[in-house]
């Protein structure tokens, strides 16, 4: 019996730690950009661009339509990418 126990403590601790691994390095390749000015925003062969700027740094991301649709440029907010593309931008 206690053995049982044992095996069921590891596992859920096993499962545990894989979850919480994945998140954390989900995590690290978001790139928190910072506070950016949306300076711009169009639309190219059905795809939604927005051009932010941060002192002389500019980047150009594509972005889903509901979020295309929301902004209205100039705003300032923080931007996150993750693997170089779009992921969140908080006013």
């Amino acid at each position: 019996m206690g053995y049982i126990i044992i095996m069921v403590t590891v596992l859920v601790f096993a499962v545990f730690v894989i979850r919480h691994s994945r998140q954390f390095f989900q995590q690290l390749a978001r790139q928190r950009i910072g506070y950016c000015l949306l300076v711009e925003k169009y639309q190219h062969d059905s795809q939604y661009y927005l051009v932010f700027q941060q002192g002389e740094q500019e980047w150009r991301v594509t972005c889903p339509l509901e979020v295309y649709l929301k902004l209205q440029p100039p705003t300032r907010g923080e931007l996150v990418l993750s693997k170089g593309e779009f992921y969140t931008f908080e006013e």
